[in-house]
């Protein structure tokens, strides 16, 4: 992570604001979200942030999710807000973030975001799927193929890359035709489903969608972590999560690999 005067221990102050923030207003209207991925594992193994991780994932129901954006949108503290296809119509990403407005970020390797983003804390929409698992493979598949239109329009060239492929996706670049397969991407994932029982999955999901498939008993029941002196929720079955996830969570990983994964460029927005 570069930044003009947000370091690391900044970054995480700033990304855990938004996250306490979130939490207050989902326990006032009785809204029920569980943190996820490394969020939940550092929650587990270090009662807070993974020492050298920086973001925040959270993963929610559509249904929890719509109640936030009628009830919790307008209660957020001045300094967030959040960005989604259905709160601002130039936004390019099929992923909901809650951004810390008083900072500016951009993402290394992809596009010049048409709404700028600052810190900020992905929220993971979860829609409900088939019990049919054949008809799951049939979505996910579809899912896949969206998945990757979108990243190679979201994604800027890439040394290394093939210079024919390089040359379409400058071409697709300026087109940005990111934003429209957003929004068929969110479209496709709210549409009613014959059949829905009882497993929820991500329709924008950048890697192991079917690791990302959780039965709904255990997506509704939540229980309290600590994270970094706060309480926040959490799904109680995080055993069967994190090894579904990451295998032995528990083994620290080799002190090379240490490492964020996220580049980003961000600053204040008054630098």
């Amino acid at each position: 992570m570069k930044g003009e005067g947000i370091d690391l221990i900044c970054f995480k102050e700033l990304a855990k604001e938004i996250l306490f923030d979130f939490d207050l207003i989902c326990r006032k209207h009785n809204i029920k979200y569980s943190i996820a991925y490394g969020t939940l594992l550092g929650a587990v193994r270090h009662k807070g942030y993974i020492p050298w991780d920086d973001d925040i994932d959270i993963m929610i129901t559509r249904d929890n999710y719509k109640k936030f954006l009628l009830v919790g949108v307008a209660e957020l503290c001045e300094n967030h807000k959040l960005l989604s296809v259905e709160t601002e119509p130039e936004y390019a990403s099929p992923l909901p973030k809650i951004i810390d407005t008083r900072t500016v970020l951009h993402q290394l390797g992809h596009i010049q975001e048409s709404v700028e983003l600052g810190i900020y804390m992905d929220v993971f929409v979860l829609d409900p799927t088939p019990s049919s698992r054949f008809q799951r493979k049939f979505i996910y598949k579809n899912c896949d193929i969206r998945q990757r239109i979108w990243t190679f329009a979201e994604c800027e060239p890439h040394k290394g890359a093939n210079p024919f492929f390089n040359m379409i996706r400058k071409v697709i670049n300026k087109l940005r035709i990111n934003k429209p397969v957003a929004h068929l991407m969110h479209h496709a994932a709210i549409r009613k489903r014959r059949t829905i029982d009882s497993y929820s999955n991500l329709m924008f999901c950048a890697y192991a969608r079917e690791k990302n498939e959780i039965d709904n008993a255990r997506l509704m029941d939540i229980v309290d972590y600590e994270f970094e002196n706060h309480k926040v929720m959490g799904i109680r079955d995080f055993d069967w999560y994190l090894k579904r996830m990451y295998g032995n969570y528990m083994k620290l990983p080799p002190v090379e690999k240490r490492v964020t994964l996220h580049e980003y460029t961000v600053t204040f927005r008054n630098k």
